[in-house]
């Protein structure tokens, strides 16, 4: 929860709804590690592509 900023509030307001503040900071800061991230499947895929030439190289030997 250390990483939630919640700068952007304004406590000082007496309408501030802080029950839904806190739910629209909880759901950003868990979109922002739910947002997938292709450079692991692309390490895969290299990784694939590697062995395939490999297995060709060492079996046409």
């Amino acid at each position: 929860m250390k990483k939630i900023k919640m700068d952007d509030v304004n406590f000082k307001d007496p309408n501030t709804n802080l029950n839904s503040i806190l739910s629209l900071k909880i759901k950003q800061f868990i979109a922002s590690f739910a947002e997938p991230d292709l450079k692991l499947v692309w390490i895969i895929v290299g990784i694939d592509i590697v062995l395939i030439i490999l297995a060709f190289v060492f079996n046409h030997q």
